[in-house]
C-alpha cells in the first residue's frame, strides 16, 4: 500500500520537475501540490513547491511551504532549508 502511495506521489513530483524545468511554474505548483497531498512528508515535493511559489512571486505561500519544510526536514535536508531561507 505504501509503495503505491509513494509511486503516485513520485509520478506527480516528476511531472512537476519537468514543468519547473520548462519554467511553467504554475503547472509545476499543481503537480507538487498533488504529490504532497498524496504523501504529506515528501520533503523534495515541499521544497520544490515552496521554490516555485517564490519564483512566481507568491511569497506568502512560498513562506508557508518553507515553514512546513522546517517542521518536517531532517539534518540531511538542511541544504534545501538554507536555499529557501535565502529567498525570504
Amino acid at each position: 500500500m505504501l509503495s503505491t502511495v509513494l509511486t503516485k506521489a513520485k509520478t506527480s513530483f516528476n511531472q512537476g520537475k519537468k514543468l519547473e524545468k520548462q519554467k511553467n511554474y504554475s503547472a509545476a505548483i499543481d503537480s507538487y501540490k498533488q504529490a504532497t497531498s498524496i504523501y504529506p512528508d515528501y520533503i523534495d515535493g515541499i521544497y520544490h513547491l515552496s521554490l516555485c511559489y517564490f519564483l512566481t512571486g507568491d511569497n506568502p505561500n512560498g513562506k508557508l511551504q518553507y515553514e512546513e519544510l522546517l517542521q518536517k526536514a531532517g539534518k540531511k535536508d538542511q541544504k534545501k532549508v538554507n536555499i529557501l531561507a535565502s529567498k525570504l
